[in-house]
């Protein structure tokens, strides 16, 4: 928190209370002296993560304590009682039509990001797109916006649109960061702010989206919006507002629901283009473009093999955090244990996956449970957040619509342009004691998420 030891070295605490107290800001500060937190505990086997990530009630998920102290509302859908879990799942899902409507949903609406995307240019052979920019990064925007936060879209296609997909991924994405990723005060100072905005923007629309979706539901924190929330989440949240929880409550789940499913999604589906748009993967690829072809149950297992392998060798984060759900001592300002899940090397470890650098699509399906449990798209619901991911991994660039709808790679395989814009900017750096990937932005700055990875087709 926002400690006078850390924040004011060069004052005595009792100077420093005095002046903040002039300044009517010492509610805002803590002047206990720091305790030294434990030294964070590195797990990199399987069976020792599974452990940990299965017994959600001794270890919870890492999470920033900026949410708590600001307006917004805010829940770690991974450690909310499972009560409030089943509600947002079921509320989404209520049939099992429902959810095959939800994933060709994906289907669709890749095929218009492809098409809407896709250049030519002049004197160049084939067609370029942007796979990550405009496809993986935006797709689970269109998503939640539609299905689940009600917020109309300012597309080329709607003028009228409030939010630009650009927009409400980024606010997104620095909600997720400040949440699960940047979760020490000397790392998360500079987004804590932006995040904390932001959780109240989209709030505020999850407020109006709720008031239009149940008209006799009372809300009193809501501003005055001029503008009707988009209708297909209202199915959604007249089912979730039935639900027995609070009201404040009820909004930090659906914002959490919404934040760590969209952006866990984009990032895993831009992890599995990358990896086998690698040059040293064409073989698979090819093997993949054939798969994706077929509609035989065997061959379609097989591609959720290569799927799995793609995110086993680059998964969707190097490392996960949890910590003791009680500190390891009786005192109440005792800093809880962190534990470290170092996922990048888990799962290459050849006890568990043998020939652990083969890509294997035929390893048993268990392998990778420990994958899923670790995946923030686990708020989906069980093995249902595998399949929604697996509903758009292989984008077909095929805008005029020259082959059969089935298929999902083109045919010339799609290839990355060569140079930078051909590859995802990618570096590696030390986070949590262990290697974790980081990215670059479009100005080249570190980033916690891709990019862009322009492909070309047809050529």
């Amino acid at each position: 928190g926002y400690n006078v030891y850390g924040l004011f070295p060069f004052f005595t605490p009792e100077v420093t209370k005095k002046n903040l107290t002039k300044l009517h800001l010492v509610d805002q500060y803590q002047f206990d002296r720091p305790v030294t937190k434990p030294v964070d505990r590195v797990f990199d086997t399987v069976a020792d993560i599974s452990k940990i990530l299965t017994n959600a009630t001794g270890y919870h998920t890492v999470e920033s304590q900026v949410f708590e102290k600001t307006s917004s509302n805010f829940s770690v859908v991974a450690d909310v009682a499972d009560a409030r879990k089943a509600a947002l799942t079921q509320a989404l899902f209520p049939t099992q039509d429902s959810f095959e409507a939800h994933k060709q949903w994906f289907g669709s609406t890749v095929q218009k990001l492809i098409k809407e995307h896709t250049l030519k240019v002049d004197g160049l052979a084939g067609s370029r797109l942007d796979i990550v920019g405009n496809v993986a990064n935006l797709a689970p925007v269109y998503w939640v916006a539609e299905f689940i936060l009600g917020i109309p879209l300012k597309t080329v296609n709607k003028k009228d649109g409030l939010l630009t997909p650009v927009e409400v991924l980024d606010m997104l994405k620095t909600v997720f960061a400040a949440a699960y990723l940047n979760t020490l005060p000397e790392n998360n100072w500079s987004i804590s702010r932006r995040a904390s905005y932001f959780a109240q923007v989209l709030s505020q629309f999850i407020e109006k989206a709720l008031a239009d979706a149940v008209p006799g539901l009372v809300i009193k924190t809501i501003s005055t919006f001029l503008f009707q929330s988009h209708e297909p989440a209202h199915d959604f949240l007249q089912k979730i507002s039935q639900s027995k929880a609070p009201h404040d409550q009820l909004v930090g789940d659906i914002l959490g629901f919404a934040v760590a499913s969209s952006v866990s999604l984009s990032k895993t589906v831009a992890e599995i283009v990358d990896f086998y748009l690698g040059a040293d993967r064409a073989t698979e690829r090819a093997e993949v473009v054939r798969l994706a072809n077929t509609t035989d149950a065997a061959s379609r297992e097989l591609l959720k093999g290569y799927v799995r392998e793609a995110q086993r060798l680059a998964p969707q984060f190097a490392a996960v955090l949890r910590e003791d759900a009680a500190p390891a001592t009786t005192s109440t300002s005792q800093p809880k244990q962190t534990l470290v899940l170092d996922l990048k090397k888990a799962l290459v470890n050849p006890g568990d996956f043998p020939d652990p650098l083969a890509v294997n699509p035929r390893r048993p399906a268990q392998s990778y449970d420990v994958l899923q449990e670790a995946s923030f798209y686990k708020a989906l619901g069980g093995s249902r957040g595998e399949e929604v991911r697996s509903a758009f991994p292989d984008p077909d660039p095929d805008p005029d619509g020259r082959r059969d709808r089935q298929e999902h790679l083109p045919a010339p395989e799609p290839a990355a342009r060569q140079g930078p814009v051909g590859t995802i900017g990618k570096l590696q750096a030390q986070k949590f004691g262990v290697d974790f990937d980081m990215y670059t932005d479009n100005v080249g700055l570190p980033s916690y998420w891709p990019n862009s990875l322009v492909v070309t087709y047809g050529a």
